[in-house]
């Protein structure tokens, strides 16, 4: 069989068992609890601690009997689903990298760039790797449910478990956490090693942690992903009824596994996965090539981004380019966030977390000196030029590529093709382009932001 329809026939056999639904939305909890009895459980024993202690739980309560026989239906559900939606959204998206393939290709042939192939068996290859690993086992080990009785709660005490709980003076409540450090180690034939790291933490109370990683080699593999052992502490308060103590433990568990369980995140976080098209692949192909124009890394990334967007806008229209870029702006603002807020979670007098990238709101690409001159700043012109033209435009440049003789700075060639479809002097249209793209993505960045809680300043206590 040959390997592109063996790896499309991976990622479409689970949905003929399943249905897709997404396990990170929380309006879909009722569902998620009436089909819990049908989910495969998670097997391992998991160990039941006296978070006072440190040992053995050995108190009868119902309350922590009724969570840990629930707990790995729970974790078996919760990874049956984000196995299954991955997987199908995994496969639209490698569907639509084909047909974009099919469009880009033909596009850059007619601007000279021959000989675009994509390698089908890279397109998304750590997803897909990350999917077979799950296949296999959940990455986590549900190893310890580590019990507080805030009956029993007074002070810390003297205990390696005691390091994942703290009082809050401010509030006048406990709080939990989980921290999980993950090490993948890709072990390559020549004999070199990679390490790739990723530290999160989790405040199980308020939803809010921290999250940094090192990001996965291209040719990793499933088998070095390794289990991870998951200490989950609850608080039960043994002085008040237990029904409903049940049920919200139930529910805080299911929403805290959509913040610390998402494998996916070692391919890129939620908002930066899957980007549009395929111009880092018609880079790479081009950048291989000879041409005709000096200032080759200006023009391989001018000529490619254009090209790729065009293809995008002609597939699935404009706002998704825009989205995008709205989407990455505001990523170095959200990037060390996991959950609701950033919270470094720094409880211990050893623990001095930081953040690697400077803490500050984004702001909009269109920026006072940003210039025609630079590739980032080239492509909002263009984008600019063909959502007000169409085709013409991109005729327009094709015909003033082409026709290029000599070796010569590609710069004047584009700013030709400005001035001819604008019926003005490129200069002038660059100056009148730039605020009007600025006030375009600025609505996009708008909307972006909305879908993100407004984020407080990082607590460092």
């Amino acid at each position: 069989m040959p390997n592109i329809l063996r790896l499309t026939l991976l990622i479409v056999f689970p949905f003929l068992l399943h249905g897709q639904t997404d396990p990170f939305e929380e309006g879909n909890d009722t569902e998620f609890f009436v089909l819990l009895d049908s989910f495969a459980v998670y097997g391992g024993e998991i160990k039941v601690i006296d978070g006072m202690t440190g040992e053995k739980y050995t108190i009868g309560n119902e309350v922590v009997m009724d969570f840990h026989y629930n707990m790995p239906k729970i974790m078996g559900g919760f990874h049956t689903m984000l196995l299954d939606f991955e997987a199908e959204y995994l496969k639209q998206r490698f569907t639509d990298g084909l047909l974009h393939e099919k469009e880009l290709k033909g596009l850059a042939h007619s601007f000279g760039i021959k000989g675009f192939d994509l390698d089908k068996e890279q397109l998304f290859r750590k997803e897909r790797v990350i999917i077979n690993r799950l296949r296999q086992a959940p990455f986590y080990h549900l190893d310890e449910l580590v019990v507080w009785d805030l009956a029993r709660l007074k002070e810390e005490p003297d205990n390696p478990y005691a390091q994942h709980i703290r009082f809050d003076p401010d509030t006048q409540t406990w709080h939990r956490r989980v921290i999980i450090n993950w090490d993948v180690i890709t072990r390559h034939p020549h004999g070199a090693v990679q390490h790739a790291k990723k530290s999160q933490g989790l405040d199980l109370d308020t939803q809010s942690g921290f999250y940094q990683s090192s990001g996965l080699h291209e040719q990793v593999n499933s088998g070095d992903f390794k289990d991870l052992k998951l200490s989950y502490p609850i608080f039960i308060d043994s002085r008040k009824p237990a029904e409903a103590q049940m049920d919200s433990l139930k529910r805080a568990f299911v929403k805290n596994l959509r913040h610390i369980y998402d494998p996916f995140s070692w391919g890129g976080r939620r908002d930066e996965r899957f980007r549009y098209g395929l111009m880092r692949e018609l880079h790479s192909h081009q950048k291989g090539r000879s041409h005709k124009f000096k200032n080759r890394e200006w023009y391989d990334q001018v000529i490619c981004q254009f090209l790729n967007d065009v293809a995008v806008i002609r597939r699935h229209g404009y706002e998704v380019i825009y989205e995008e870029i709205a989407g990455l702006a505001t990523i170095e603002r959200y990037h060390n966030q996991l959950g609701e807020e950033i919270d470094l979670l720094n409880w211990e007098a050893d623990e001095r977390r930081e953040i690697r990238r400077p803490y500050h709101k984004a702001r909009n690409p269109i920026h006072p000196r940003i210039s025609f001159d630079t590739a980032r700043g080239a492509r909002y012109i263009l984008l600019d030029a063909y959502l007000r033209k169409g085709e013409q435009f991109v005729d327009t440049l094709r015909t003033e590529l082409l026709a290029v003789k000599k070796k010569q700075d590609p710069i004047p060639v584009f700013e030709s093709a400005l001035s001819k479809t604008m019926g003005m002097p490129a200069e002038k249209y660059i100056e009148l382009a730039y605020p009007q793209q600025r006030q375009l993505i600025g609505k996009f960045y708008d909307k972006a932001l909305e879908k993100k809680k407004p984020q407080q300043v990082a607590r460092r206590n």
